[in-house]
Parts: structure tokens; C-alpha cells; sequence
């Protein structure tokens, strides 16, 4: 079976936002540990870096649940199905339950999503980065509707739904 997600799903959904949560938390904890260093410290001037990080920190959190956490880990493809997993769980979808496939760009991150006839262990939509994603996807954009993974699935999905009637 050959892998049509990115490989880079991992850094997307476990180390980027442990950096992002670093950033954001660093300088009121470096402003917090100078104070204390030199015996000078003062609640109010602390308070602005901890009140933006911790704001930053739960509008990322809020981010991350809605738009990476539902991503799916890996994504083969064995001809006319498909085997999704996510954590622990992993399920297979034949082509013709497919309905839909779209690919955008959310927040300069390519994802692509498939929405299905009947839901599977992961409900009625399944969302991927295929393997065109960049993570310089800024500098280097990625033609949306001309990816080759895309254009597969969509030639053969047609061909199951074909097949099926």
C-alpha cells in the first residue's frame, strides 16, 4: 500500500505546537525568573507577558483541537479503499462511500477532506495534508487542484461510483 498523506503530519500535530506553546509562555517566565534573580520583583510588570501568553496559549489550544487534532496520522491507499488511522484507531473506507473530496489551504497548511456516504470510526468526513504539503508552503505554494494524489482519488473514486450502479 502506498502512503498518500505527508510525512510530515507528525511534526504538524505533535512538535510544532509544543514550539508554539514555548514561544508563547517564554518571555513571562524569562521576565519572572530575572525578577527573581534580582530581588526585584513586581506583580504588575509581570502580569502583561503572563495575561498575552496565557491568552495566546488558549486561542492556539482552540486552534489546534479544531484544525490539526482532527488530522489524520497516516492515510494508505490500497486501490479501491483506503486505511485511515489516527492515534490507535484505524479504519478502512472503500471509494465508493466516497462522496467528496476537496482540497484548500487553511491557515497556509494544504489539507485535503473526504466526505463520506456512511460514517466511519472517525464520523462522516475525514481530513489529510497529502504529501505535496509543504512546510514552506508560503514561499513554495502548491497548485491546489492539479496535485497528483488528488487527481488519483478523484479518477478513481468516479470509477467506484461507476462500478457500484
Amino acid at each position: 500500500m502506498r502512503i498518500i498523506s505527508s510525512r510530515q503530519t507528525f511534526f504538524l500535530k505533535w512538535i510544532w505546537p509544543g514550539v508554539m506553546a514555548a514561544c508563547l509562555v517564554s518571555p513571562g517566565v524569562l521576565l519572572a525568573m530575572a525578577m527573581v534573580t534580582t530581588h526585584a520583583f513586581a506583580l504588575p510588570e509581570l502580569m502583561p507577558p503572563m495575561l498575552v501568553g496565557m491568552l495566546g496559549f488558549v486561542i492556539y489550544a482552540v486552534y489546534y483541537k479544531m484544525k490539526i487534532h482532527v488530522l489524520a496520522d497516516e492515510v494508505k491507499d490500497g486501490g479501491d479503499f483506503l486505511v485511515v488511522r489516527r492515534g490507535h484507531l484505524e479504519d478502512r473506507i472503500q471509494l465508493a462511500d466516497v462522496t467528496n473530496v476537496t482540497i484548500r489551504t487553511s491557515n497556509m497548511m494544504l489539507r485535503m477532506t473526504l466526505r463520506l456516504r456512511t460514517p466511519c470510526k472517525f464520523g462522516d468526513e475525514v481530513v489529510f495534508v497529502p504529501p505535496e504539503m509543504n512546510l514552506l508552503f508560503p514561499l513554495f505554494p502548491t497548485p491546489l487542484r492539479n496535485t497528483p494524489v488528488y487527481e488519483g482519488l478523484m479518477r478513481r473514486i468516479d470509477r467506484a461510483h461507476r462500478g457500484a450502479r
